[in-house]
């Protein structure tokens, strides 16, 4: 078994352009039918070869290798290799969700002077402005937008680039997901950590298919709250507190991580980070302020009744037959689970892990793109719980393939079973740890 996930040059290629392969092979057949099956299928295959691969690549000694008249250190080829994988799936058609209409919908009628949280896509005043697909296959019609305002820049320039079809937000993704593989590099070497560690975000499946098959907006805020991390990491508190601005207004995700800066800068300077942080949200919000509605209204709407793939959530739905109440618990317990964090932390990156962790067991709505956030975090604080979860999600895209919208237990069960008995297990690992460090 050793000698099985040995490092060697042959076998790290090898699987690279396997990989590279199956993404190709997905890549052409999607050209014809876009196939949720496939989907789940290659995400799986890719998976099993990336763990391959990572356990593979801890037993590197870091030599370069010699390739086409240049020599190229093991970091450089994982990074080229996750840009290569992210490349090829650029072409694709969304297969597992179609949130880029909306994208591409509320970015068209922006370049055209109308505010997307005025009018939304039923409104028959933008009749002039509908196409092939826009607004016609945009969900949930009667709702103005939700996302916030740099999202909406992002979503009016790859409506420019390549009008209603997805590829002009996958190539912003794409100079977004070279930024975030930088600052990663950058904030391994701050840490001090082993930068071949990089392999657990440049080759991981899910940001790969969720962001360059289904281009899901999560790469964009992902790319600035790495930039946060690492300028927070070097006590920058201006970096910081605009890279976290701009991933928030992108997507308002990241917004449980603002109590954790209160003990990072402790008060004085986090009160300075709080007002940069509010005067540059503000700026970008005031221009979009609607006349007829109030500006949460959409987002209102989604926080209340949107619901899929909770974990913690649909256990105590299934027993309360409430779902504003397991909602309410769900909420209270979210909120206590970052108060005990942000109050007792010693390292700020496992905080911002903890945090992201607590959000995904308690939240309602957990969309596998969802995962993206902790994925970059993630190499830090390589928990087997969390790689379980990031493999086993895929199938919660059974749900989308059958003819109505409709949740399996089989799923679930699945999904979240091996999750919690392995968290379990690194919980009681990290306690066991300390213990020692302690002792020493």
């Amino acid at each position: 078994m050793k000698r099985l996930f040995q490092f060697s040059w042959n076998k790290f290629l090898a699987l690279g352009f396997l990989i590279e392969l199956s993404l190709l092979y997905y890549t052409f057949s999607n050209f014809t039918s876009p196939s949720i099956l496939l989907y789940i299928i290659i995400y799986s295959v890719f998976f099993l070869l990336f763990l391959f691969t990572v356990q593979m690549v801890k037993k590197s000694e870091g030599k370069n290798i010699s390739m086409f008249g240049r020599e190229f250190s093991l970091v450089q080829l994982i990074v080229l290799f996750g840009l290569l994988f992210r490349l090829t799936l650029v072409p694709t058609a969304p297969t597992t969700s179609d949130d880029y209409y909306r994208y591409l919908w509320e970015g068209k009628i922006l370049l055209n002077g109308v505010n997307p949280y005025e009018k939304n896509p039923a409104d028959s005043s933008l009749n002039f402005l509908h196409g092939k697909d826009l607004p016609a296959k945009v969900t949930f019609k009667t709702m103005a937008a939700i996302y916030p305002p740099a999202a909406q820049l992002i979503f009016a320039a790859a409506y420019f680039i390549s009008g209603e079809s997805p590829v002009g937000l996958k190539l912003i993704y794409l100079l977004c997901e070279f930024v975030t593989l930088l600052f990663l590099l950058k904030l391994f070497r701050l840490q001090k950590e082993n930068e071949h560690q990089i392999i657990f975000y440049a080759w991981l499946p899910l940001p790969i298919m969720e962001f360059f098959v289904n281009a899901h907006l999560d790469a964009a805020a992902v790319m600035f709250f790495v930039m946060f991390l690492y300028y927070a990491m070097k006590e920058n508190l201006i970096g910081s507190s605009l890279s976290f601005a701009f991933s928030f207004l992108i997507k308002l995700y990241p917004v449980f991580i603002l109590p954790l800066l209160l003990k990072k800068f402790w008060f004085k300077k986090a009160i300075l980070f709080y007002s940069l942080f509010l005067i540059v949200v503000v700026a970008f919000y005031v221009p979009f302020l609607p006349n007829n509605k109030p500006l949460t209204d959409s987002i209102f709407k989604y926080l209340s009744h949107w619901e899929f793939n909770g974990s913690i959530y649909n256990f105590l739905n299934m027993f309360l037959h409430n779902g504003q109440t397991a909602r309410l618990i769900c909420t209270a317990c979210l909120v206590a689970a970052v108060a005990v964090i942000s109050l007792r932390y010693k390292n700020f990156l496992y905080a911002v892990y903890a945090v992201l962790l607590a959000m995904i067991i308690f939240t309602p709505t957990f969309y596998p793109w969802y995962m993206g956030w902790i994925s970059a975090v993630n190499p830090f604080v390589p928990f087997s719980s969390l790689m379980s979860l990031l493999f086993t999600t895929n199938f919660s895209n059974f749900t989308p393939m059958g003819k109505v919208w409709q949740e399996y237990t089989w799923v679930l069960l699945l999904e979240y079973t091996p999750f919690f008995v392995l968290l379990g297990y690194d919980l009681y690992k990290l306690k066991f740890k300390k213990l020692n460090s302690e002792r020493k």
